[in-house]
């Protein structure tokens, strides 16, 4: 196998002091092989603080869908470097390939876009904006992938001061981790098919993920899920506890991070 790196030398036009989606699609960037896409800026300014979602489709389907602070989570979990991007960044990346499968080169890029299906991508920025430039770059295998990532970001619709508020799980695939808000989460139980894997209290959690960390995002956090589980049936949910005054409320998000099998 072997990995190539190109780039769309078209740009996109970021217009000025407006919210807006830049977007690429089948004729601007490849799909099938694909195991990361690369962004990056031009214009005073324009960074990846200016990045408000993240969603890329395959055929229409969103396969990604997610908070660039979740994004900031599980590249700092995942990466050799523990370094996430930061606000400032002009360029940032995509990692559709096992990126938790660390150093080792032969698994890692055994995941990336759904074969066969014609990508999307699409990144909103807010209205601060300067006048500018978006560029999409990617990195393509020569040989087709076994799997294919799935991140999706969804709110909560928990309040600050519950007790035992539950979240629905319900994404198709092995589930490979999680990514959730931890300033006023006084405790996380997660439950997959009826087996519960995780309960803990947010100290806790915090206090494990340090031992992954060399450098830790606290808001939102990233959660391996080590042995890959599938969430069949009603009886997979997550638990929350929220702490009154703290926790942010229904708008934190939850994002699930799974892999698939390619078709």
């Amino acid at each position: 196998m072997a990995i190539f790196r190109n780039y769309n030398a078209g740009a996109r036009a970021i217009a000025p002091g407006v919210a807006q989606t830049v977007t690429w699609n089948s004729s601007d960037i490849p799909g099938t092989g694909v195991s990361a896409y690369h962004i990056d800026f031009t214009g005073a300014g324009n960074d990846f603080a200016n990045v408000t979602r993240i969603r890329i489709k395959a055929a229409g389907q969103t396969i990604w869908d997610l908070d660039p602070t979740h994004l900031q989570a599980m590249t700092q979990r995942f990466g050799r470097s523990n370094l996430a991007p930061a606000g400032a960044d002009t360029s940032f990346i995509l990692p559709l390939f096992k990126a938790d499968f660390g150093d080792n080169e032969g698994m890692k890029f055994l995941g990336g876009f759904p074969r066969g299906l014609a990508p999307t991508l699409e990144i909103d920025l807010d209205a601060a904006v300067a006048a500018g430039n978006a560029f999409c770059g990617w990195s393509q295998s020569d040989q087709p992938f076994a799997f294919y990532s799935k991140s999706i970001g969804s709110q909560t619709n928990i309040a600050a001061g519950v007790v035992n508020g539950r979240v629905p799980l319900t994404q198709d695939g092995l589930i490979r981790g999680i990514s959730i808000n931890t300033v006023g989460l006084n405790r996380l139980k997660i439950q997959m098919s009826g087996v519960q894997l995780l309960n803990l209290s947010g100290a806790q959690l915090l206090a494990y993920q340090r031992l992954e960390n060399t450098a830790v995002v606290v808001d939102p956090m990233f959660f391996p899920i080590e042995f890959p589980f599938a969430a069949i049936g009603g009886d997979s949910y997550f638990e929350l506890d929220t702490q009154g005054g703290v926790w942010v409320g229904p708008n934190n998000e939850i994002t699930v991070h799974s892999i698939l099998a390619n078709s």
